[in-house]
């Protein structure tokens, strides 16, 4: 059998996070000059950015 089977009842929206939910509007994500690896990228993208500007 493929598929997902949940054990427990599963609310609507529940675990669903909006874009910018986990960050307060304002906050500083990344001060300037932080090193974009791996593990920036997705919290990046999480927040819509689809695009930033880089000095190499």
């Amino acid at each position: 059998m493929t598929g997902i089977r949940f054990i427990v009842p599963v609310k609507n929206g529940q675990n669903i996070r909006r874009l910018g939910e986990d960050i307060a509007h304002g906050a500083v994500v990344f001060p300037a000059g932080t090193r974009l690896t791996a593990a920036e990228l997705p919290v990046i993208a999480s927040l819509g950015i689809a695009e930033v500007d880089v000095v190499a």
